[in-house]
């Protein structure tokens, strides 16, 4: 038993939206700059199908055979599809528990045909949602894996009831996929980038670093680097962190791993030494290795999003953050 690497193709969302990277070009550059096997995809984003052939959750014969060719091509596996049950969208009103039951299975139904092993479904859906569309996720062999992302918590309530839900019904179809930015001891390393590279004062983000590393209240360090003139950017930044950050012990791991089904390995900026600077990768991989897990890690850059619309002279290289991001895995794998 080992762990394995993937990548998450969301991980090139530039590089795609520009028109750098067509669908197999992510697949081709993943597997030629990392290595990996594992292959995970947002179909909403990266569509294998074009309108008018077919409309999400839709897709023609010659859509799958093109995806099941593509696979054998790059000799890669289909190991995480990821699922947006869109509680929204209804105008005045939330969608009832049976709407979501019944968009569950066709994303369910959708994985099954391409190949997927297991479909990643949004923090917040509820457990009852997830009961409820058992019957069809062991009717078409594809888990529904609950995403533990911050703010949430591998010891929260609502991550521990659904790992109850699958010990009391027996089933390997329903689980969590832990996302490493529960294991962030920093600030977005991306996010600190973009602020020098567009003419943040250094004292500022040289006190907003060590602050946050301290685990300084989020409130005094926002008004502390209002009073030192910082930019809107690190405020933002700040004030997202004060949402989001919520640190996991990686021993908690132990108590879920029965159903840790895929891992998410989120990144925001890979270093020249190829660490994460600001998540903690090492412990985590450690005690996955100690308790034997066998999964993927797949990774999932987001640290373009920094950039995103923000008249930043510099965008990050998403092709060579994932390469070092295996670099990384690699070294404390042990691959």
């Amino acid at each position: 038993m080992a762990i394995k690497r993937g990548v998450s193709l969301y991980s090139y969302q530039q590089a795609y939206y520009t028109g750098k990277l067509d669908l197999e070009g992510c697949v081709k550059t993943a597997v030629e700059t990392t290595g990996a096997k594992g292959i995970e995809l947002i179909y909403e984003q990266m569509p294998i199908d074009r309108y008018p052939d077919a409309i999400y959750p839709n897709i023609t014969d010659r859509g799958i055979a093109w995806w099941k060719d593509l696979m054998v091509k790059y000799d890669t596996v289909p190991v995480c599809m990821d699922s947006f049950i869109d509680s929204m969208i209804y105008k005045g009103r939330i969608s009832y528990v049976q709407e979501q039951v019944q968009m569950m299975e066709q994303d369910l139904a959708l994985a099954s045909k391409l190949g997927f092993s297991c479909i990643r479904v949004l923090a917040l859906v509820a457990p009852e949602v997830l009961e409820q569309a058992l019957p069809a996720a062991e009717y078409y062999g594809v888990a529904m894996g609950l995403e533990v992302h911050p703010p949430h918590a591998l010891n929260g309530k609502w991550m521990l009831n659904v790992a109850e839900l699958a010990r009391k019904h027996g089933t390997d179809k329903i689980g969590l996929i832990p996302d490493f930015g529960i294991f962030m001891t920093g600030l977005n390393g991306a996010q600190l980038k973009a602020a020098r590279v567009t003419g943040e004062k250094e004292a500022v983000l040289s006190y907003v670093e060590e602050a946050v590393k301290n685990k300084e209240n989020f409130g005094k360090i926002i008004a502390k680097a209002k009073e030192m003139g910082a930019s809107g950017r690190i405020i933002g930044a700040l004030n997202g962190a004060a949402m989001m950050n919520r640190y996991s012990e990686p021993a908690l791991l132990k108590d879920i791993i029965d159903v840790t089904l895929h891992i998410h390995g989120k990144f925001n900026q890979m270093d020249e030494n190829c660490e994460e600077t600001a998540i903690n990768y090492k412990e985590p991989i450690e005690m996955l290795k100690k308790l034997n897990w066998d999964g993927y890690i797949c990774s999932e850059f987001e640290g373009q999003r920094a950039y995103h619309g923000q008249d930043c002279p510099y965008e990050e290289d998403e092709i060579e953050q994932v390469r070092r991001h295996h670099v990384m895995m690699k070294r404390y794998i042990g691959q």
